[in-house]
Parts: C-alpha cells; sequence; structure tokens
C-alpha cells in the first residue's frame, strides 16, 4: 500500500502533482485509490491538502505447484498436461509445440491444461507453456514420452 500526503503549493499545483504520481503508476487498473481534500484557513489564507492512498494487489505469473518436467502418455489414450499457473491480473496461458503453435484437432486446450486426444507416437516430444500478464512472463517445457500399450490377454489356469 502507498500513502502519499501532500500539503503544499496551490491546489493546481497539487493536482498535478496527483496526476503525476497516478501516470507514474502503470498498473493502475489493478489498484484501488482513495482520494481526500482537506481545506484549512489561517489568517484569511486558505490552504488545501491532500491525501491519497493507492492499494495495489498484484501478483507476477509464477506456478502454483512445480511442473512435472516429465510425462508418460500411452498410445491411443487421452493425454493431459497441466501448467498450473497463477497471478493478478491472471495471466494467459498458452500451449506451443516447442517453439511452433499447437496443431488442431487432437490437441485440445482447456484453461491450464493441455488434452491429447488418441495419443500417438509422433506426439512425443517438448511441449512449451507459458503463462503472460502485464506484469511478466513465466514458462516450462515439459518432455513428453508416449508408451505403447500391449493388447490384453485373457490367461486360463486351470488346477
Amino acid at each position: 500500500m502507498l500513502k502519499f500526503i501532500t500539503s503544499f503549493g496551490p491546489a493546481s499545483l497539487n493536482c498535478f502533482l496527483f496526476w503525476v504520481i497516478a501516470s507514474i503508476i502503470t498498473f493502475l487498473a489493478y489498484c484501488s485509490i482513495s482520494f481526500h481534500l482537506l481545506t484549512s484557513s489561517v489568517l484569511n489564507r486558505i490552504f488545501h491538502s491532500y491525501a491519497f492512498t493507492i492499494d495495489c494487489n498484484i501478483v507476477r505469473p509464477r506456478f502454483a505447484v512445480p511442473i512435472k518436467r516429465y510425462h508418460n502418455g500411452y498410445e491411443g489414450w487421452d493425454t493431459t498436461l497441466t501448467c498450473d499457473i497463477f497471478g493478478y491480473p491472471t495471466p494467459l496461458i498458452t500451449w506451443t509445440r516447442a517453439t511452433v503453435p499447437m496443431p488442431r484437432g487432437r490437441h485440445v486446450i482447456a484453461g491450464k491444461d493441455l488434452i491429447i486426444k488418441k495419443t500417438r507416437p509422433e506426439d512425443a516430444g517438448p511441449f512449451m507453456c507459458r503463462g503472460s500478464s502485464k506484469l511478466g512472463t513465466i514458462l516450462a517445457l515439459i518432455m513428453l514420452f508416449v508408451k505403447p500399450v500391449g493388447k490384453p490377454m485373457i490367461c486360463f489356469v486351470s488346477f
């Protein structure tokens, strides 16, 4: 929380000072401001005092839990990769296949999750999740390994 109190110069100077300070803070959209004008008179001279408080609740993007850097997927099954990033303002989470955009179709982005439908061997490799806001960017690389799934076998045992 920032608190400023000014009590010098004419009222127009104080208003200008308020504007300058507010302009310097680029994330005002995420702050609340309270402003109070105090007027006093001494020897027939009017003095103005301004008091304002800027309260900012901001959090740079960060991981809520450590990222699982290596992930096993199984051929023919759906695979979910998770990128649990939080912050305020809420970061925009994007997924890419290493450094290229995600192919459409079997790859579905659902919030913080990337769901790969009916995983194939060619889906193996690096995936990057990125969380970005006005306050910064954070990213992680997740390696996907695709394992084959054998056909089920029914065994009979007789005694």
